[in-house]
């Protein structure tokens, strides 16, 4: 363990010094320690990744996530390593299962950032969108719930499934029975008319929701709290000057956080 550890800490030193080549060596010797330990593997995706070894790096995850189910953070990686590799609807379905580790910690917000990743990745995979309009309802948000629900039925329109189309009109109304946009949209689908010039308000738009932004902020997140000796490595930064979920310029390849 305390061999481990040492090596962990060796990879964390180098890792915030921007050393990725030798900190990706020290964890591969906490590797041969405890080759069982999740963390370990999520830290030698995270070095792979910022060394642009994309298969390397989504196997690394791939088992980290594995060993531990319940943690966001691998999932996170695993949507930008796909999205790299231009595998778009790989990392939209993996945002959607990071949505749903959120959403059983009841973290709405982290669910609904993951969701709408999804959802900007591939436009028309349906169960981040269904889980977004659930989250709504259950938040008693009525008009973002009838936007998603509304946004279903079009795209079950565009799939040719018109009765699950006139469902996700009747769960609108069912919210507000006098939506206008939902009683014109169920009444052209039972018509068969084109559902294209009903007025749709934009989609939600929520800044920094992409796979790479969602995993940036979680490898900062986690290498923040990682344990380190007295040394600084770098510069403190100002809270108030780094918005929420925004990553500072220089990290982690340059060291802008104090330990």
């Amino acid at each position: 363990m305390k061999a481990y550890e040492k090596e962990l800490r060796e990879g964390h030193n180098l890792a915030w010094g921007g050393e990725w080549d030798k900190a990706l060596e020290a964890y591969e010797r906490a590797l041969a320690e405890m080759p069982e330990e999740p963390e370990v593997h999520n830290y030698l995706g995270l070095a792979y990744l910022e060394l642009e070894q994309f298969e390397p790096a989504l196997e690394a995850c791939t088992v980290a996530s594995r060993l531990a189910p319940d943690d966001p953070a691998p999932v996170a990686r695993i949507a930008e390593i796909h999205q790299h590799l231009g595998q778009r609807h790989a990392a939209a379905d993996a945002l959607y299962s990071m949505g749903r580790l959120y959403q059983r910690r009841q973290d709405w917000r982290q669910a609904i950032r993951a969701y709408q990743g999804a959802m900007q990745l591939h436009s028309e995979y349906l169960p981040p969108r269904m889980a977004v309009a659930a989250i709504y309802a259950q938040l008693d948000q009525p008009q973002r719930a009838i936007k998603e629900y509304l946004n279903l039925a079009r795209t079950l329109k565009q799939q040719g499934q018109l009765d699950k189309a006139l469902d996700q009109c009747r769960a609108a109304l069912e919210i507000d029975p006098r939506n206008a946009e939902a009683r014109a949209l169920a009444n052209a689908l039972h018509r068969g008319e084109p559902v294209e010039d009903i007025e749709a308000d934009p989609e939600p738009v929520d800044d920094g929701v992409s796979p790479a932004d969602i995993a940036r902020d979680r490898a900062l997140e986690e290498l923040a709290g990682i344990p380190f000796g007295d040394t600084p490595v770098g510069p403190e930064v100002d809270a108030d000057v780094a918005e929420p979920g925004e990553a500072p310029a220089a990290v982690p390849s340059k060291p802008a956080l104090s330990p």
